[in-house]
C-alpha cells in the first residue's frame, strides 16, 4: 500500500506539468514517454495483428496496454487502450471467485481465459485525447485493481 501512496504522490506532483497535456491512444510513443515521466517502464511494440502494444509492469505484475479502434491497414488512428494482465492460476481459481472480484472492484473486469488463469482487462476510451493527470488516474487505479486481483489469484 505504501508503495502506491508514494507512486501516487510523485504522479500528483508532476500533475501541474502534465496539466495541459492530452494523451491519446492515437499517439502511443506519448504514451510511453508519460509512463516514463511518471516512473513506470514502458516498451512499445506491435501485437499480432500490427497494432501499438505498450509493456509495463504495473503493482509488480507485467501489464499491457492493448490499443484497439486502429485503421485496420494503417495500424493508427487508435481511439481506446486497454489495461490487461494475467496471472497463471494453474485453475486453481473459479468462476465464482472471479465473479466474487467483479462485484467488488470497479477498474477492472476478471475473468477465466482458456487455461482457467484469471485475467484483467479495463477499457480506456481516449478518442482524441483525454487529460494526461486522467491517463495517469487510470494507470493508479488499474495498478491497485492488479493488486485486488492478486490477492484474490493467489490468497495464500
Amino acid at each position: 500500500m505504501f508503495k502506491y501512496m508514494i507512486a501516487a504522490a510523485c504522479t500528483l506532483s508532476a500533475a501541474p506539468v502534465l496539466a495541459q497535456d492530452m494523451v491519446s491512444a492515437n499517439d502511443p510513443a506519448t504514451m510511453v514517454k508519460i509512463l516514463e515521466f511518471a516512473g513506470y517502464e514502458a516498451e512499445l511494440s506491435t501485437d499480432s495483428q500490427g497494432d501499438p502494444l505498450i509493456s509495463t509492469e504495473l503493482a509488480g505484475y507485467n501489464t499491457d496496454l492493448v490499443f484497439y479502434g486502429c485503421n485496420e491497414e494503417t495500424h493508427d488512428e487508435c481511439d481506446a487502450i486497454q489495461f490487461y494482465a494475467g496471472f497463471k492460476t494453474d485453475g486453481k481459481i473459479d468462476a465464482v471467485k472471479v465473479d466474487a472480484f467483479n462485484a467488488q472492484y470497479r477498474y477492472a473486469q476478471a475473468s477465466l481465459d482458456e487455461d482457467k488463469d484469471m485475467v484483467i482487462r479495463w477499457d480506456v476510451l481516449t478518442g482524441k485525447g483525454i487529460p494526461t493527470p486522467v491517463f495517469l488516474m487510470s494507470v493508479r487505479a488499474f495498478a491497485v485493481a492488479i493488486g485486488n486481483a492478486a490477492d484474490t489469484a493467489f490468497p495464500d
